[in-house]
């Protein structure tokens, strides 16, 4: 959500001050999470298998896996492909339309997959790393529209970008990181291998050979050598648990959002020498997360025109740098892709290999229960296929974690998808304010007609610039208004709200009495200027009945009397400006449809307010039930200046019980 909202890496300050990955959307239902529960005789566990060529086999039965647990064999009574890709969408929803600007439902919003860009740019030399994040740009270009991706360098501070469905915004941004690391200039030329083999493993006759090598005549040289080589591993060490901490930081942030992630790594190497424990953490919260990390690895030239003299252990000491990357992949269910001189197909097979995964259901033995953690190893019965699957599964009791309102309320408003247990609905209307400049903003917001009861609701927010800034939140227990709805009654909410000038992301979440959660994502677009030397108040629309006053600022507007009133107010710096100005209001069926009713709004005011008051009655009685949209066209003589329009439903009388 921002940088300051929320600390939740364990990686020193960068990650503390930096990151804000969200929070668990504990009200989406478990997305084939790897855990046993008790009283449950099957275990699930989600496997990726490929081919030679590394793309994903689909087509695969229960029959054709093969599970043991600890060397025991066990029964997979279900597998099932489950596609991650985001359905394919008409070109024109890529851009929200017009209608969806002025509410939107959570249950129209779809979830795409969550992929984090993780660029550990201190390990890339300088200007190394800039055809792959070229080739990074494009590959997010092409991502589905409802795709996420968040975007940083290890370790921070640097670039970052939360989760976003803004591609053109993170692709613009890999463009700026190509690496930042620096060759050693040391005064010896030791290669990266023979300095851990001289000052970790104590190899004299290597040491010796060194020494004969770049020491010539000079006795103190034996020292130099030993001195040298000692700082090269420090530094290297260094810099490697800059990158696994940072890696570890943000598949600790992950496992706070259900369902399965991806993270791209891109690194110019992770020497971890021949301590693979120190991967244990990268493998247990990648586990615990659901999280697959693939790893993009820039290497190295082997030889460099600007060293005097050639680095005496090239392919070794590549070999060092590519074994704890291809570690880290391999624990985290992943792969290692080594970059070539054309990496577009590296990001295709990474693509496609992200389009989905196995879910296995495997029959669990009556000893399970007893151990925390067991071995596993998953086969499939086809020539060439390749199975990624954890090296462990949990046996673990999920303790009852009781949250306060404000967690539960806060864990929503900074996930990065909509939480759909409570159906919610948003819209906003929009008030400027000619004298400071600023905006009022009414959220409306309404609970599902499938409820038949009232509750008080618990609202937050948060309001995003188109930089993913937090800009404002807020908080609120408001009381429930009764309305009417085709499938029964519902439940309206409102939550206001004041805002400069500018386009925004809103992000309402509630919890309702009962403890039912939902969020929803908005697009506000506050104030915004017209052509001509007046502005705007919204368009509200309301039932004429009980009186022409009632007009609130509701979701969608429910006329059941057979006459609409549709009001707005206009704004002018002097009362000539009202001069030739002339407001139309009409309904249709739709944004581009004729017109069913019309009208001609009057301007109300004195000379000495800066605003006048535009209301229109139009009779739709002879128009049947169903969804309309009434329309206003603003003109200053046969000019049109401003067009507005604003969604409502017409519904039969409710019939009086007698």
């Amino acid at each position: 959500m921002g940088r300051s909202v929320i600390s939740r890496f364990g990686l020193a300050t960068w990650v503390a001050a930096a990151l804000v990955f969200p929070a668990v959307v504990a009200a989406q239902p478990p997305d084939g999470q790897p855990t046993f529960r008790s009283g449950v005789d099957v275990i699930e566990i989600d496997v990726n298998v490929v081919d030679r060529g590394g793309m994903p086999i689909t087509d695969l039965d229960p029959s054709d896996f093969g599970v043991r647990i600890d060397g025991e064999d066990r029964r997979v009574v279900q597998a099932q492909y489950v596609s991650l890709r985001p359905e394919a969408q008409p070109a024109a929803a890529a851009e929200p339309q017009s209608r969806d600007r002025l509410y939107t439902s959570n249950a129209e919003q779809q979830r795409g997959r969550l992929i984090v860009i993780a660029v550990d740019e201190e390990n890339i030399l300088t200007g190394e790393g800039r055809h792959l994040m070229r080739a990074a740009g494009e590959f997010v270009d092409a991502l589905s529209p409802s795709d996420q991706v968040a975007l940083l360098s290890v370790p921070q501070p640097g670039i970052y970008i939360d989760f976003t469905t803004d591609h053109e915004r993170v692709s613009r941004e890999t463009a700026r990181m190509a690496g930042l690391g620096e060759r050693s200039r040391r005064s010896l030329n030791i290669g990266l291998s023979e300095a851990f083999r001289i000052a970790v493993y104590g190899d004299r006759d290597l040491e010796e050979d060194v020494i004969g090598r770049v020491c010539g005549e000079s006795p103190a040289c034996a020292f130099q050598v030993r001195n040298e080589s000692m700082q090269i591993v420090q530094e290297v060490k260094f810099h490697a648990t800059n990158a696994r901490r940072g890696i570890e930081g943000i598949l600790r942030a992950l496992g706070d959002i259900e369902g399965p992630k991806h993270v791209v790594w891109v690194s110019g190497g992770l020497v971890i020498d021949q301590n693979a424990v120190l991967l244990r953490e990268i493998e247990d919260l990648a586990a615990a997360s659901r999280t697959t990390l693939f790893v993009m690895m820039v290497d190295e030239p082997l030889t460099d025109m600007s060293e005097a003299l050639p680095a005496p252990t090239p392919r070794q000491d590549r070999y060092m740098r590519e074994r704890g990357l291809s570690a880290a992949a391999a624990v985290a269910r992943g792969e290692l892709f080594r970059v070539t001189a054309n990496p577009r197909r590296i990001f295709e097979r990474l693509e496609a290999q992200i389009a989905g995964y196995y879910l296995l259901g495997v029959e669990v033995g009556p000893e399970d229960r007893n151990e925390d953690r067991r071995r596993i190893r998953v086969s499939v019965a086809r020539d060439g296929a390749q199975v990624r699957a954890r090296r462990e599964v949990r046996f673990v009791e999920e303790p009852e974690e009781e949250q306060s309102v404000d967690q539960r309320l806060l864990a929503m408003l900074r996930s990065p998808v909509a939480t759909t247990e409570l159906p919610l609905r948003v819209a906003t209307y929009s008030y400027p304010d000619p004298e400071d400049g600023l905006v009022r903003v009414s959220v409306a917001a309404d609970v599902g007609s499938d409820l038949n009861y009232a509750s008080d609701v618990t609202l937050g927010f948060a309001l995003r610039d188109p930089d993913g800034r937090v800009v404002s939140t807020g908080r609120r227990r408001v009381t429930a208004t009764p309305a009417e709805r085709p499938g029964g009654v519902g439940y309206e909410y409102t939550l206001p709200m004041t805002v400069p000038r500018g386009r925004y992301s809103l992000r309402v979440a509630a919890i309702d009495g009962f403890g039912r959660r939902g969020s929803v994502d908005h697009l506000l677009l506050a104030g915004q200027a017209s052509d001509a030397p007046l502005a705007f108040g919204p368009l509200q629309v309301a039932d004429q009945r009980p009186s022409p006053d009632n007009l609130l600022a509701v979701v969608e507007p429910e006329v059941t009397s057979g006459r609409v009133i549709a009001s707005m107010e206009v704004y002018a710096e002097s009362s000539w400006a009202f001069d030739r100005t002339s407001v139309h209001v009409d309904v249709a069926g739709d944004e581009t449809g004729p017109a069913r009713a019309y009208a001609t709004a009057a301007l109300l005011g004195t000379n000495d307010t800066p605003w006048r008051s535009a209301a229109a009655d139009l009779a739709v009685g002879h128009l049947p039930p169903g969804q309309y949209v009434a329309r206003v066209r603003v003109l200053r003589d046969s000019d049109e200046v401003a067009r507005m329009h604003r969604p409502f439903r017409i519904t039969a009388v409710p019939r009086q019980v007698p």
